[in-house]
């Protein structure tokens, strides 16, 4: 696989033009298509509802918002007449926007009792809404509580109509037993439709250097909380975003300084640790003003914008290095669109595992490790790896059809 950039020697600048997320990487493209080929379960409609709207600095959630929002006005063809955070949600408002319109849910890994008030909102409208079609894009289904499980149940097969997408196959599982009034597919998950997303014009790149994107919440496997010694050139971060959102904190500024025309791009270099050079700068400004995409997206909107410059800060963040390990999912499933060798390590639950099981295991310059001392063999194995995926074993493996029948 032709990774998408061209890297000099040390930390020198790379600049490109034109170029695309996933291009010449056969194995991201037909992950994108199964996506698709699942989505197609979704009618075309006039309008809808995608509710929501990450408000915390998980960037996993804003690359599958981002997703969401550019498949289901493009490709889907229906447009989104109204978004909403869970503490900004109006029934009325809602109706009003998008009339006998569906309502779609993103996807991610919050179906289930980990994160409940993303699911006390799920439940809510759910039970509220019959009148209408409900879509639920792929996610991780998990229940730590039966109770909580019962309860999810009850109030998703009284609904009449309810799709639910899910992202591997203990998911698929756990919802056909669970669920059985519901549709239940099987998809990836929705940031592969970002394979033909334009890249930045900009970035850096360090040879020497190994990035180690590592979170630090509640779904964070302790043995791989510090890997600090057992690689050398290590650079360990979160989400840049999370740095932002701390810098915000920290400083106490007001919400109307933010919104000043330029003002997250000049202060951006604080809360990412390092000086931002100019063409950084003019990377960001045409990303958020002339970029493809940006005509699709309702940049006059604030969580919109918000969300789109964290892609681009996502993509810069991973594409610097020419290796990357990641307990973060999405660092994981973006490094295979950047053609980044990557590794990535567990969580608290088994997410990660579930998911590489399902659809990344054939990708030659990834690996998945369940123990902190594999970790020097799978970097030796992703860097040795053939940069040109074979994707026949994918659809063999995954014993589907078009994405969406999980049936062996």
């Amino acid at each position: 696989m032709n990774a998408p950039r061209s890297g000099t020697v040390g930390s020198n600048p790379v600049k490109r033009s034109g170029g695309f997320v996933a291009e010449n990487q056969p194995a991201a493209r037909q992950l994108q298509d199964f996506l698709h080929a699942g989505l197609e379960a979704i009618p075309r409609f006039e309008r809808c509802a995608l509710l929501d709207y990450p408000l915390h600095p998980n960037v996993g959630d804003h690359l599958i918002w981002i997703a969401s929002l550019l498949y289901i006005e493009r490709i889907n063809g229906t447009k989104v007449s109204y978004t909403a955070p869970m503490n900004d949600f109006s029934l009325e408002a809602m109706k009003g926007a998008i009339g006998d319109g569906p309502i779609i849910f993103p996807g991610g890994g919050n179906l289930g009792d980990l994160w409940p008030s993303h699911q006390r909102l799920r439940e809510w409208v759910i039970a509220s809404c019959h009148d209408r079609p409900i879509y639920i894009l792929p996610q991780t289904v998990h229940f730590i509580s039966e109770m909580a499980l019962n309860r999810a149940a009850r109030i998703f097969n009284a609904h009449p109509d309810i799709t639910v997408f899910v992202r591997d196959r203990k998911s698929y599982d756990l919802c056909q037993r669970w669920f059985h009034q519901c549709k239940i597919l099987l998809a990836p998950d929705m940031v592969f439709h970002l394979s033909d997303l334009q890249l930045p014009l900009y970035s850096e790149f360090n040879r020497d250097s190994k990035l180690f994107l590592c979170r630090t919440d509640s779904e964070l496997n302790q043995e791989f909380g510090s890997i600090d010694g057992v690689v050398e050139g290590l650079i360990t971060q979160e989400w840049f975003a999370f740095g932002e959102v701390g810098f915000r904190k920290a400083w106490n500024w007001p919400t109307w300084l933010w919104q000043i025309p330029g003002a997250s791009t000049v202060l951006g270099g604080f809360w990412r640790r390092r000086p931002e050079s100019t063409e950084e700068r003019r990377s960001r400004q045409e990303w958020l003003s002339i970029h493809p995409q940006s005509s699709t997206l309702d940049l006059e909107d604030e969580r919109t914008l918000r969300s789109w410059g964290y892609v681009h800060d996502a993509i810069c963040q991973l594409n610097r290095f020419p290796l990357v390990i990641s307990n973060r999912l999405h660092g994981h499933i973006m490094s295979i669109l950047l053609g980044i060798p990557n590794v990535l390590l567990p969580d608290s639950y088994g997410k990660n595992e579930q998911f590489f099981d399902t659809w990344t295991q054939d990708v030659p310059f990834t690996q998945y490790i369940e123990r902190a001392e594999q970790i020097v063999e799978a970097l030796c194995l992703v860097t040795d790896a053939p940069k040109t995926s074979s994707t026949k074993n994918l659809m063999s493996n995954l014993g589907i059809k078009g994405g969406n029948d999980a049936s062996r």
